[in-house]
């Protein structure tokens, strides 16, 4: 192998050492960057698939035990993206914003006093971002840079909204730059009047709005089929949202939908989109990730009203409504209608073509998401009632990890159950 290919080796193990001499509220940005900077390395040097994969699972266990743990994910998933399109602007764009610029913008925020994110804040994220976005358009494509003021934009959104996620939807932002011009604009007007639409009637709060917004112009622009599934999905578990028959909020929120939970169960349909974007045929992997969202939620949804308490799908004991690994008999039906559902609506357009997405896709992606939700995904015990719930918040406390990752929540188990089904007919 080419000593080149050790090079990224470099900053992970400056990660390691530095992280040992700074204050807490600085290791994470610092972690951030570092661990960024080895994908971007990676990307750089033009490596193979399988020494990104190698250098790839160095970053997330390098970072299981820190809370630079879902920016590494997202790194992740965004690198052998960016690898297997062949275009390293999908990766090195979102990585050098989420990675680079707001730890930078964090350093002039604290310089300047303004400890937090508040208008001072939003300034200087804007102007690192899109400085650095423009930058790396014209240095690295024949791409308008006015690109780069729009993504830079959304980047500080995003970042102001949770930095755990905030990559993904820079990720996704960049797919609006290789659309038709014609099928964005639309994309963006349809998805503008349904997510407002979603808001009117407290489906959405705000930033599920522009949640919704983003992931709705990218889907439409590649494709206005997958849109209308994707669409269909949202209203069916708005209907059996409201519906309900959970008691109460410590494993199943109420309310309105966030920007985190769109993306939760959008994401594996926006990386097909990106995909087909790219001149892949995904639309298959685009319905089978709609089939598994939907499966889960109207498992979630209907399930909740069976009159058999729930077992844990690992051991088969019994546990509270509404618990994440819960499975009952109507749940599993639903799960399956879910998954019919998707491919029925697919029927007039493909016939019996994508079968297997919808009915495959469906049945695991629930199946997955339930394994997850019972085994890896975090329960914690409150600190005034002793309950336990999947909040890391409860009765106004904050609650103790019982058992699980806790980084790995409810979001972050719908998110990669959805992936896991569609990467299955890649």
């Amino acid at each position: 192998m080419n000593f080149n290919a050790f090079i990224p080796l470099l900053p992970l193990m400056a990660g390691f050492l530095v992280r040992f001499f700074l204050e807490e509220d600085w290791k994470r940005e610092v972690e951030k960057a570092l661990f960024t900077g080895v994908l971007l390395f990676a990307i750089i040097l033009g490596l193979n698939f399988s020494v990104l994969l190698f250098y790839s699972s160095l970053v997330i266990l390098a970072s299981l035990e820190t809370k630079t743990i879902f920016s590494s994910i997202f790194g992740v998933i965004i690198t052998i993206f960016a690898y297997l399109v062949a275009n390293p602007l999908f990766s090195i764009i979102p990585l050098a914003l989420t990675g680079i610029a707001e730890p930078l913008a964090q350093f002039i925020n604290r310089i300047s006093k303004r400890t937090s994110r508040g208008f001072g804040w939003a300034i200087f994220m804007s102007t690192f971002s899109i400085a650095v976005a423009s930058f790396l358009f014209v240095s690295l494509g024949p791409i308008n840079p006015l690109w780069g003021v729009l993504i830079g934009l959304i980047a500080t959104w995003a970042s102001h909204l949770d930095t755990r996620y905030d990559s993904a939807y820079v990720l996704i932002a960049m797919g609006f730059i290789y659309g038709a011009p014609s099928a964005i604009v639309m994309g963006f007007g349809i998805s503008l009047i349904s997510s407002s639409l979603a808001y009117y009637l407290k489906s959405l709060d705000f930033n599920g709005l522009v949640g919704g917004v983003l992931v709705g112009t990218l889907v439409f622009g590649a494709s206005p089929l997958l849109f209308f599934i994707m669409f269909a999905f949202l209203v069916s578990a708005s209907i059996l949202g409201k519906k309900s028959k959970h008691k109460d909020n410590r494993f199943h929120q109420k309310g309105k939908r966030n920007a985190i939970q769109v993306l939760a169960n959008g994401f594996g349909l926006s990386l097909a989109s990106l995909l087909i974007l790219s001149g892949f045929d995904a639309i298959g992997m685009g319905i089978a990730a709609v089939a598994a969202s939907t499966a889960d939620t109207w498992a979630t949804e209907l399930g909740s009203r069976s009159k058999r308490k729930p077992r844990l799908i690992t051991t088969f004991k019994f546990v509270e409504k509404g618990r994440s690994g819960g499975i009952t008999p109507k749940g599993l039906i639903a799960s399956l209608l879910g998954g019919t559902f998707i491919f029925i609506l697919t029927l007039p357009f493909y016939g019996f073509l994508y079968l297997a997405q919808g009915l495959v896709g469906g049945a695991l992606g629930s199946l997955v998401d339930s394994l997850m939700g019972a085994t890896c995904q975090g329960l914690y015990k409150c600190r005034m009632c002793n309950k336990i719930t999947e909040n890391e918040t409860h009765c106004g406390k904050a609650t103790i990890l019982e058992k699980g990752l806790s980084w790995m929540n409810n979001d972050m188990v719908n998110l990669l159950s959805s992936i896991i089904a569609m990467a299955v007919f890649i």
